[in-house]
């Protein structure tokens, strides 16, 4: 098994860290209960904000699973959307695909 660095063992703390503050309610849907820290950006595409708490909401997975995968699921999204403007409108253009 591979060992991890420990520059990836501080982000990983930091991003259990900001898990563990999220409530306990679904961003879009209001679902009370368990939900998963959601990164509003990709790690793929913004490794910059994978750290980021403004970039993590908490999802249940339902909407989480819709979220990643549905383009016009997530571009319905406007508070999640505004949010991600808040902190880097031209990464929210691309990745709601705003102008298409």
């Amino acid at each position: 098994m591979k060992q991890k660095s420990d520059k990836q063992k501080r982000k990983d703390a930091e991003l259990s860290k900001i898990k563990g503050s999220l409530k306990r309610v679904c961003a879009i849907c209001g679902k009370h209960g368990y939900v998963e820290g959601a990164h509003l950006l990709p790690r793929s595409l913004f490794p910059e904000y994978y750290t980021k708490p403004e970039n993590i909401v908490p999802l249940c997975h339902e909407c989480h699973q819709l979220y990643d995968n549905d383009i016009s699921f997530r571009k319905k999204q406007a508070k999640l959307i505004k949010r991600v403007q808040s902190f880097d409108r031209l990464a929210a253009n691309k990745h709601f695909r705003l102008y298409e």
